[in-house]
């Protein structure tokens, strides 16, 4: 079982730049696609050519989409531990107490993701006189290059930056710095917001899938659900203090108020017990409630800002 527990931080914790409590992840994917466009000329049909968007899948293969799959667990674990940094796609804020964490999923699905590759190329040339039976006049040789070039199209591609305005600035230009040190302080700021707002939402989501599953259905009988119901509020609760960077202090007391919920509760105590599901689900619905508030002010005042 996963254990929780909070400390008194929030509101009296010294707070400062959220990126003193994390570093900045780029990372990227890549993959040989599969995915061509079709040129109009080729599509059959009676509607005028530059209304027309076709697209052809090269190869049916499930080496590949068992490539495909894990970069999306990949990425998924990485998004249950760092948050979204606003500074581009691809780039994480990882809070320092998770980098090691973060950094072993990436070494781990690099080393996986090779035997997924490796097991893809052994069947790639058949996959290509498949393709050449299957697609007919769409079949094109040159969208199948040599399989160790196709090697070549997959990678990981992740590096730790910095963001600040560099040092150098203030010796040749001092306001040129002030300059990108008040774009840095502005993007700092929208990227604290925007933790804050991922991580309520995260909490306010949750509550409410546990909401529906708790309710009893019309004709009052319970309803079937999974361990995971309750796992995943605890899961988020066992590495919330650590992705707090914002130092949410409202957040942070409605997930002490869920963990002292949550503690002790088990999927078969809620299933065995329909008063404490309606307790469990009636105090969710209240703190879901005030989420959205919270989140409802917290987009206003965003948007007073930005306008």
């Amino acid at each position: 079982m996963v254990q929780t527990s909070f400390q008194e931080t929030g509101a009296g914790a010294q707070q400062g730049n959220i990126l003193d409590k994390a570093v900045l992840l780029s990372l990227s994917i890549h993959r040989f696609g599969i995915s061509k466009k079709v040129k109009s000329s080729e599509v059959t049909t009676d509607a005028s050519p530059e209304m027309i968007k076709v697209s052809k899948r090269i190869l049916a293969s499930a080496e590949y989409d068992a490539i495909v799959k894990a970069d999306q667990g990949f990425t998924g674990g990485i998004s249950d531990l760092a948050l979204p940094s606003l500074f581009r796609a691809g780039v994480y804020a990882v809070p320092l107490a998770l980098v090691e964490r973060v950094d072993g999923i990436i070494q781990r699905h690099k080393a996986a993701r090779k035997l997924l590759i490796d097991a893809f190329l052994r069947v790639y040339q058949s996959a290509i006189q498949e393709a050449e039976i299957s697609l007919g006049s769409l079949y094109d040789v040159q969208n199948y290059p040599s399989a160790e070039s196709v090697r070549g199209k997959f990678g990981i591609d992740y590096k730790y930056v910095a963001t600040s305005a560099p040092e150098r600035l203030r010796t040749i230009r001092a306001d040129i710095y002030e300059r990108e040190a008040q774009k840095a302080k502005l993007e700092v700021e929208s990227m604290t917001e925007n933790v804050k707002a991922v991580l309520r939402e995260a909490v306010r989501d949750l509550l409410a899938h546990a909401v529906e599953r708790l309710q009893p259905k019309a004709d009052g009988t319970a309803k079937i659900f999974r361990d995971s119901l309750i796992g995943n509020v605890k899961d988020f609760l066992a590495t919330f203090q650590d992705r707090n960077i914002a130092d949410d202090a409202e957040l942070e007391a409605i997930c002490r108020q869920v963990s002292d919920l949550v503690s002790g509760i088990t999927p078969d105590t809620l299933r065995a017990d329909a008063n404490l599901r309606a307790e469990v689900a009636s105090t969710f619905e209240g703190i879901k409630v005030t989420l959205d508030g919270m989140l409802t002010d917290q987009a206003a005042r965003k948007f007073t800002f930005e306008d």
